[in-house]
């Protein structure tokens, strides 16, 4: 896989034009890794800039509807059942999204029905396909199309936006402090040119820069709100204290990245803090991707592919920020997701790995 992965990466890279927004550049590679690797199709966004603003568009104005939802069940639930002709007119990019999860359910089903299901081969099955592989001893799981197109635009809204969030910001802090930028660039070009066995695993990449990329998460935790779990009917107890079964529980990522005991001066975007002797002892208070046997499965991968992106990045290019924005700290707004109040825009200063001058690609946005 990280051999693909990289592939995208690279050419992703090779359509990058003289300037470029961080975040759709991002999301570009992140939509293309999971559509690939999890549906079986290429949603080939690197390549259709267009499509693939209409498809963002779409999303963000769902998400920017998110709370709205929550709390009024009757609005998703309009959204949820809108006729896909309506869909294609109001968000003709989400909508094929719809549509290329609806494809890949209904295959899914029906080799599911023929018992012609690729679990045996890994690199063949499906998302869709796991979905309804019972684990040992269960029974066969069965669930309808609508039930697994809606798992599957979860995973894109957590496979995508997450991973593409994180690497917005922690560019948008590398090009904004020369002693981080410095160190970054450095650390990247002595990590190419890409060894495959090198990136095995996401430990064994760059140390600076994966602190990089942990104080962004610390500080843009992409879901930054609280999430509410129910206590089961027998109750819990915590800290020595009683809590009733049904009693809901929550704890907001933001609040607890921000705790100034946990992690002094915390306002302040230092990846140094992740190269202290204490470095366990804060990793475990990083709840970014959740945590205990709720926690985001996909953590391994997004950390695979923030720091192989990143370091292609910076081993590739020579990058500035287009104009610096209002404050050192990126402005953001909680719509469930962090949605950032403006854009990361990036000049490309010099490409190292080619002499081209006229390159089309990603249109500035």
């Amino acid at each position: 896989m990280a051999g693909d992965i990289q592939k995208k990466i690279e050419h992703a890279c090779d359509r990058v034009s003289t300037n470029f927004d961080a975040q759709f550049f991002f999301r570009a590679i992140a939509g293309d890794i999971v559509s690939a690797h999890y549906f079986g199709e290429n949603m080939n966004l690197i390549d259709r800039p267009e499509y693939a603003r209409n498809l963002w568009d779409g999303i963000d104005t769902m998400v920017r509807q998110m709370w709205y939802s929550i709390h009024i069940p009757y609005l998703a639930s309009v959204l949820v059942n809108m006729p896909i002709f309506v869909l294609k007119i109001s968000f003709p990019g989400f909508a094929g999204l719809i549509e290329l999860c609806m494809r890949q359910a209904e295959k899914a089903i029906e080799r599911n029905k023929t018992k012609s299901t690729p679990l045996k081969n890994h690199n063949n099955a499906t998302f869709f396909d796991l979905l309804m592989a019972p684990l040992p001893g269960q029974e066969s799981i069965h669930l309808s199309r609508d039930d697994m197109v809606n798992h599957g635009l979860n995973l894109v809204g957590a496979g995508v936006d997450t991973v593409s969030l994180a690497m917005t910001t922690a560019l948008y802090h590398v090009l904004s402090s020369p002693e981080i930028q410095r160190q970054v660039y450095k650390e990247a070009q002595e990590a190419t040119p890409f060894d495959q066995h090198r990136f095995a695993s996401y430990g064994s990449l760059t140390i600076f820069q994966a602190a990089v990329i942990k104080e962004a998460l610390r500080m843009y935790p992409p879901v930054p709100g609280r999430l509410p779990r129910i206590v089961p009917p027998q109750g819990e107890s915590y800290d020595g204290k009683f809590i009733p079964g049904g009693t809901t529980v929550s704890m907001s990522p933001y609040t607890i990245h921000r705790d100034p005991v946990l992690f002094p001066e915390p306002n302040v975007f230092k990846p140094e803090r992740w190269l202290g002797d204490n470095t366990p002892e804060l990793e475990r208070a990083i709840i970014a991707f959740g945590g205990g046997s709720r926690m985001c499965p996909g953590i391994h991968l997004a950390y695979l592919e923030m720091q192989m992106t990143l370091t292609t990045l910076f081993s590739r290019f020579v990058l500035e920020l287009e104009s610096p924005l209002p404050s050192p700290e990126l402005d953001w707004k909680d719509h469930f997701v962090v949605d950032l109040d403006h854009p990361v825009k990036v000049r490309v200063l010099a490409d190292h790995w080619t002499s081209e001058q006229d390159r089309t690609g990603l249109p500035s946005c």
